[in-house]
């Protein structure tokens, strides 16, 4: 996995993946989206409580022991996105 600011030149086509930190504020808004259009796409029987869903993103930011965001991108598209939590 490439991480954000690898030296190694990326073609137009090139996909990288990176972890979420604290000053990757220009895709916060993406992710929730994301995060929002994955949930009404593929609807629970107990659907999450959506406004909590930056605080969740602020709590593994802030406690990556409780778990990792990884951002996919295709060049510089935000393409997708996994959330990762231990247990």
């Amino acid at each position: 996995m490439q991480q954000r600011g690898d030296s190694a030149e990326r073609g137009e086509d090139d996909e990288h993946s990176y972890i979420l930190r604290d000053d990757d504020f220009q895709y916060r808004n993406d992710l929730v989206k994301m995060m929002l259009s994955l949930c009404r796409e593929d609807e629970a029987a107990h659907p999450p409580n959506y406004s909590l869903f930056p605080a969740t993103i602020e709590h593994l930011i802030s406690n990556p022991s409780a778990g990792r965001i990884v951002l996919l991108h295709k060049g510089d598209e935000l393409a997708g996105y996994a959330i990762l939590i231990p247990y």
